[in-house]
């Protein structure tokens, strides 16, 4: 009697720790299950090990920038995300959906006010990788709301000076220009007198 209520409980115990996973679970929504999300995936792995042979000083370069290009153009070509399904990926505490995510967002963003605060927040992420996908999505945006410009400027000029992250701050001078103001002016003059224009040279991704 004493296995049979046993039993009984550990079915219970299984359908319980079963239905807790399915519903925390980044697949219940089916954006895993994506051509988007499949295409982004692949393109921040490729990414990854053009960076690791470039690491590796290993002569694949144009083969590896090429086979992200490839992978680039599949996604742009693919049903493109839904606000709610990215803002849904980055909010995730699944830190490999939001990179893929955020990869997203790199090769064609979603241009709101929520996306923007959201990219924002990820400018001062610990994971080097998550700051520069936020910059590259950034830098992408056609336009900012006047409104917001001002703002938005001040808030990534200290996010740069309270960093200190070199490579950030060389990517993101093309979006620096976005807000221009005397304060940005002054610091990229500063920058420049520190000697860094050899940094300088390289500012697209």
């Amino acid at each position: 009697m004493e296995r049979k209520i046993n039993k009984i409980w550990y079915v219970i115990w299984l359908v319980v720790g079963l239905s807790l996973f399915v519903s925390g679970c980044p697949f219940k929504s089916g954006v895993g299950g994506k051509v988007w999300f499949r295409y982004a995936s692949e393109y921040d792995q490729a990414r990854s090990i053009m960076i690791a042979n470039i690491a590796a000083e290993k002569e694949s370069f144009i083969q590896d920038y090429t086979e992200m290009d490839k992978l680039k153009q599949k996604f742009l070509r693919a049903k493109q995300p839904t606000e709610t399904e990215i803002i849904s990926v980055l909010r995730l505490p699944n830190r490999r959906f939001q990179r893929v995510g955020l990869a997203a967002m790199s090769l064609k963003p979603i241009e709101t006010d929520q996306l923007t605060d959201i990219l924002f927040e990820f400018l001062q992420d610990q994971d080097r990788d998550f700051r520069l996908y936020a910059v590259f999505s950034l830098k992408e945006f056609k336009k900012f709301p006047e409104s917001r410009k001002a703002v938005l400027g001040k808030q990534f000029l200290e996010i740069i000076k309270k960093g200190k992250d070199a490579e950030v701050l060389v990517k993101g001078i093309p979006l620096l220009g976005k807000f221009p103001s005397e304060e940005a002016a002054l610091f990229l003059t500063e920058q420049l007198m520190k000697g860094g224009k050899e940094n300088f040279a390289f500012i697209d991704d």
